[in-house]
């Protein structure tokens, strides 16, 4: 079987060539050849696809008009299946979009959901106070339940809390002030079991004001 030629190869990868070139020029018209070149016979990627990557870059990058087409022509993408790392994350780890998360919730998105691969929004932006006060403001979980117990035969495992509660996250990558904030909005402590209570003055301090310790130490 013969190799494609250049040409084809440059016309099946189109839809997310202008897919990648719209999201980074914030540019609505490129988007719509994405589009329109993703309908064709010959296009690998179906326009669901193309639309889906779209919402996804265009959030990460900060490119409002295009995702506010997007938005407007889901072409049965799920604003539902913008997991909070897809929209947070980006090549020069900039800041997240206030104004991107701001028309993500007037749509539609949850903030909260967390999966066994990702964290809700709160945790990703636990760095930026004001990011932390806006998702407050927007309802946003302190608590994150424990995962479910995964039962193989007679084997009974619980993982727990993968990477701590929103406190360990926050006496690590946050602020003082963020972490005060979270405690007076009910944020719990990491419920992960002491190691070896007695084997320190540290350890047999009670738990609460180890972490509080740990972060005043951090923020002095």
């Amino acid at each position: 079987m013969s190799q494609p030629t250049e040409s084809t190869r440059e016309r099946r990868l189109k839809p997310m060539t202008l897919n990648l070139a719209a999201c980074r020029a914030d540019d609505v018209s490129l988007m719509e050849q994405a589009i329109s070149a993703a309908s064709k016979p010959d296009s690998i990627y179906p326009v669901q696809y193309v639309v889906q990557r779209g919402l996804s870059r265009s959030s990460s990058m900060g490119a409002v008009r295009v995702l506010t087409y997007l938005l407007n022509h889901l072409h049965g993408a799920s604003i539902a299946a913008l997991t909070a790392s897809r929209v947070t994350f980006n090549e020069d780890r900039d800041k997240p979009s206030l104004e991107v998360l701001e028309i993500l919730v007037a749509h539609g998105w949850d903030i909260n959901p967390r999966s066994l691969s990702d964290w809700p929004l709160l945790w990703h932006v636990v760095r930026y106070p004001d990011l932390v006060k806006w998702c407050l403001d927007h309802g946003a979980r302190v608590d994150v339940p424990d995962d479910p117990p995964k039962i193989t035969g007679t084997l009974v495992q619980r993982s727990g809390v993968q990477h701590g509660t929103i406190l360990s996250m926050a006496a690590s990558h946050g602020s003082i002030e963020t972490f005060e904030l979270l405690r007076a909005n009910g944020a719990p402590l990491d419920p992960s079991p002491l190691h070896d209570a007695t084997s320190s003055s540290w350890t047999s301090t009670p738990y609460d004001a180890r972490l509080a310790a740990s972060a005043a130490l951090r923020f002095a």
